[in-house]
């Protein structure tokens, strides 16, 4: 696997309130190995060395255990098509970016990003059905849907950065 370098200046790509809101969020700086944030020759450069260590794979994963307990209660948990679409469809949207992160080049990873935000956008979607038939209040779904908004944002920002660094 090559190493994925990921330059601060990918923030100048995203709205500063965007960055603001993921950083103080989402703690923007752990997502990275704070031994390579300072490389030689690389000031600014932060490296994933595991997708473990990508901010929205961590957001994504909170979202799928969130879905899953969500889906657990009485109600929904009885509505097994819709239960497992939206279980099926969380998981994609982590699975992807560490697929992505796995992948040969960064137009690859760039693609696999674009797949986890398309994963988001399913569960938000059937996060309308779920509130519509009241498996979910309206604070779980106000939730959960600005998670997946977040984690949407901080992969079109990463998959901008990684095409337009060829």
């Amino acid at each position: 696997m090559t190493e994925f370098s990921v330059l601060a200046e990918f923030v100048e790509l995203t709205k500063f309130s965007e960055f603001a809101a993921i950083q103080n969020s989402a703690n923007f700086e752990n997502s990275v190995n704070s031994e390579n944030i300072y490389k030689k020759g690389a000031s600014s450069m932060a490296t994933f060395k595991k997708f473990e260590e990508i901010q929205a794979w961590k957001k994504a994963r909170e979202v799928t255990k969130s879905v899953y307990l969500l889906t657990n209660n009485s109600l929904f948990s009885r509505d097994f098509g819709l239960r497992d679409q939206i279980g099926r469809a969380s998981v994609s949207i982590m699975a992807n970016i560490a697929e992505g992160h796995g992948r040969r080049t960064r137009t690859e990873f760039a693609n696999f990003l674009n797949l986890s935000r398309g994963s988001a956008a399913e569960v938000q979607s059937h996060l309308y059905i779920a509130l519509d038939l009241e498996y979910i209040s309206t604070q779980e779904f106000d939730e959960l849907y600005q998670n997946l908004e977040e984690i949407s944002r901080m992969n079109l920002s990463l998959a901008k950065y990684l095409r337009e660094s060829k």
